[in-house]
């Protein structure tokens, strides 16, 4: 279940950072093309909007490889990205997306944590 968790947090992580950066993740898939990368200005990138928006991309990450050592630690850092993300992206299919991977990835490194406690007690 953490190997699950493991792959869904750093995926959704990885989109959320595609995003944020400006990379068209849809387009790739399109005649192997290269993906068309327009980063964004220094301006924008000084914003709250921009900085909340590689925040949240980083705590899913970090919480995807997190959770193999603790499983509940790498679970609450996913919900925070996944919550993080769904306050700053809005709502759109690609971000949604990785919305949805970071916060099963949560569940699943919470739910495996849970059953791990349980067990040992």
């Amino acid at each position: 279940m953490r190997i699950i968790a493991l792959i869904l947090g750093v995926f959704g992580g990885l989109l959320a950072l595609a995003i944020a950066m400006g990379i068209d993740v849809v387009a790739v898939g399109k005649a192997m093309s290269m993906p068309a990368i327009a980063l964004p200005s220094v301006g924008k990138l000084m914003t709250l909007d921009t900085g909340g928006e590689f925040a949240a991309a980083a705590a899913a990450v970090l919480g995807g490889l997190v959770v193999i050592g603790n499983r509940m630690v790498g679970g609450a850092l996913m919900l925070i990205g996944a919550a993080g993300m769904a306050l700053t992206f809005g709502v759109h299919s690609t971000a949604t997306t990785a919305t949805i991977l970071s916060a099963l990835g949560a569940v699943a490194a919470i739910y495996a944590g849970r059953g791990r406690a349980a067990a040992t007690a």
